[in-house]
């Protein structure tokens, strides 16, 4: 049985995916977002499907029941994964084995503190969860890409029967041979939802993303650390419109809006964090993770920064 932790844009999409190819699975929701899937089942949309499906769904970890076949799928922000792995391993115990369906290279470690079996997975999934009980998926036919490997612990069979569930579900599921690399370069990619939030979607390919990414490799490059940015799969993910509504912004983005808090300390404070390790400085990414804490400090200055100005106040002297 899986239990999908998270009913956000990725652990709604996957729960609901799941519940449709007939696998066994239990969501893990809070609040509104528990009492109208509970109620009126988990509403799915994706550029050729609008469906309701009947996921079942708990609204606490202790209503969690530890079994031989549980496999937990952490779907939360990275702010989120110590304090729900301390609860999990309460109720569930250090053996079960846990994936990390997340953005950033942290949630891995911080799991292991706590379970014996942990599992990776980078996500390239165009989502949204744009109100309780309700998600979307925007890109079709392939719905997202998921990439798995060992953290540590595991075997090599629960990890192929991982792959395979999903695949069953209706992504794109593989085994990577390195799958932290892969998800370091996913790490390289996410340092642009910084500047989303702060200078609005239309800057994300621009020169404070493409400068915020170079620093980043420099600070991979100099710490060792090995990177895959452009995984052969992930070509396959093709954002296509809603009702002819595109996706807008990303998971960071959207977090903004909803009120929330954001993991970009765990993005570009990543390489803050790796530079400083290193002996270096990270002046792009250090002063972007401190502008999104301004504007979850001031939300209505959403996307209101000008990419220029924001470039050259944060360019090294």
């Amino acid at each position: 049985m899986y239990v999908v932790c998270g009913a956000g844009a990725i652990g709604g999409v996957v729960a609901a995916k799941l519940a449709l190819a007939g696998l066994d699975v239990t969501l893990l929701a809070r609040g509104a977002n528990y009492e109208r899937i509970r109620t009126a089942g988990a509403r799915l949309r994706t550029p050729t499907e609008d469906v309701v499906v009947e996921v079942p769904t708990v609204p606490a970890i202790r209503q969690l029941r530890p079994g031989p076949d549980v496999v937990v799928l952490l779907a939360v922000k990275s702010q989120d994964t110590f304090g729900l792995a301390q609860e999990l391993v309460a109720t569930l115990g250090a053996d079960c084995p846990v994936a990390c369906l997340q953005n950033g290279v942290d949630n891995e470690r911080t799991v292991a503190r706590f379970f014996d079996n942990v599992y990776a997975t980078s996500v390239m999934a165009p989502n949204a969860h744009p109100r309780p009980g309700e998600f979307e998926a925007y890109a079709a036919p392939v719905m997202g890409v998921l990439e798995h490997g060992r953290y540590c612990g595991g075997s090599a069979a629960q990890l192929a029967a991982l792959a395979a569930d999903l695949g069953t579900a209706g992504f794109e599921s593989r085994v990577a041979p390195d799958v932290m690399a892969v998800k370091y370069g996913k790490l390289l990619k996410n340092l642009g939802n910084a500047v989303e939030v702060i200078c609005g979607p239309a800057a994300r390919g621009g020169p404070l993303t493409e400068a915020a990414q170079d620093e980043g490799r420099r600070c991979l490059d100099g710490a060792g650390i090995r990177y895959e940015e452009q995984s052969r799969w992930s070509s396959l993910v093709k954002p296509q419109a809603i009702d002819g509504r595109d996706r807008v912004g990303s998971s960071t983005w959207q977090s903004v809006q909803q009120g929330g808090s954001t993991e970009t300390a765990y993005l570009n404070g990543e390489i803050a964090m790796i530079a400083r390790r290193t002996g270096t400085r990270a002046p792009i990414n250090s002063e972007l993770q401190r502008l999104v804490t301004a504007v979850v400090a001031r939300p209505d200055t959403l996307g209101s920064y000008d990419e220029q100005e924001v470039l050259a106040r944060c360019r090294p002297a």
